[in-house]
C-alpha cells in the first residue's frame, strides 16, 4: 500500500513536561525533530502519551498530585503535544495512554506491570466509584446467534 507507520514514539512525560502546567522546550524541540524526521522520510507516527515507564524517571511531585489534579496534568501534557504536533502532516494518531488499567486501589500505586526498572502499565483511577455509570456493565439478556450463546 506503500503506507509507512511507526508506533514507537512514546514521548515520556518527565521530558515534555517539567510541571503540572510548565512544558520542558528542550523535550518539545526534541519532539519536533522526531517530527521532521518523519516527514522528510515519509513515515507517519501513532504517538502514545502520558509515559512514565521508567521507575527512576517518575516526577514524584506527579504521583503525589490528587487525582483530580493528575486529570489536569495529563490534560496540560496532551494540550502541549497537541500544539506542537498540530502543523505536521506525519501525525496519523494519538493513543491517549499506553495500556491503561481501568481500576486499583490507593495501597496499588499508579503503575502495574513490571519488568525490571520499567513498569508498563498506568492506572487510570486509585479510587473507582462502583456506582459510577463507567464501571458497570449494563445488564443484558444473552444473544442466540448462529454461533450459539453469547452473553
Amino acid at each position: 500500500m506503500g503506507v509507512h507507520l511507526l508506533n514507537l514514539i512514546h514521548p515520556e512525560m518527565h521530558r515534555i513536561i517539567t510541571g503540572p502546567d510548565k512544558a520542558n522546550p528542550q523535550g518539545l524541540e526534541n519532539l519536533k525533530n522526531i517530527l521532521k524526521v518523519a516527514e522528510n522520510s515519509g513515515i507517519h507516527l501513532m504517538i502514545t502519551g502520558l509515559a512514565c515507564y521508567k521507575i527512576k524517571d517518575r516526577m514524584a511531585w506527579y504521583d503525589s498530585i490528587n487525582e483530580q489534579d493528575r486529570w489536569k496534568t495529563q490534560a496540560f501534557f496532551w494540550e502541549t503535544i497537541a500544539r506542537t504536533c498540530a502543523e505536521s502532516p506525519a501525525v496519523f494518531a494519538y493513543d491517549l495512554v499506553n495500556e491503561p488499567a481501568a481500576t486499583g486501589k490507593p495501597v496499588d500505586g499508579w503503575y502495574m506491570g513490571k519488568m525490571d526498572d520499567v513498569e508498563f502499565c498506568q492506572r487510570l483511577s486509585l479510587n473507582p466509584r462502583p456506582n459510577s455509570p463507567s464501571c458497570k456493565r449494563p445488564a443484558r439478556p444473552p444473544s442466540k446467534t448462529r454461533f450459539g450463546c453469547l452473553g
